[in-house]
């Protein structure tokens, strides 16, 4: 692959699988559970923009994406991506990030007692 293509709609949706962070603008930061349109591809990036945030568009690596099936509705002014995907993966998606958020605000919050958590968890193997 030469320079950069546009992207098939099969191949336009992708969710983010590690965390992504760069200090140069033209990168996009993403982090894990975040989903991505994909509007072109070069060998090891992609070019597009995170589905939350449509206006910030940017390069990505692509060994950071999980590319998804898709239904896109077009209707709207601004494309809406419909997973295709069984309910039950739906739900557990959105447990986890929400409890991640929690998780994250409690560590934060008081890294002390969740150090001792996990210290107590990892002894009591």
């Amino acid at each position: 692959m030469s320079g950069w293509q546009a992207v098939t709609e099969d191949r336009c949706y992708g969710i983010v699988i590690y965390n992504f962070t760069s200090n140069e603008d033209c990168k996009l930061r993403l982090n894990v559970g975040e989903t991505v349109h994909i509007l072109e591809e070069e060998e090891n990036w992609y070019f597009g923009y995170a589905t939350s945030n449509r206006i910030v568009q940017g390069v990505f690596p692509k060994s950071y994406i999980h590319i998804t099936e898709c239904m896109i509705d077009k209707s709207g002014p601004n494309p809406v991506f419909i997973p295709k995907q069984p309910q039950i993966v739906h739900e557990i998606t959105t447990v986890l990030r929400e409890w991640g958020t929690h998780w994250k605000h409690l560590y934060v919050v008081s890294v002390l007692i969740f150090c001792n958590l996990y210290n107590y968890c990892r002894n009591f193997k």
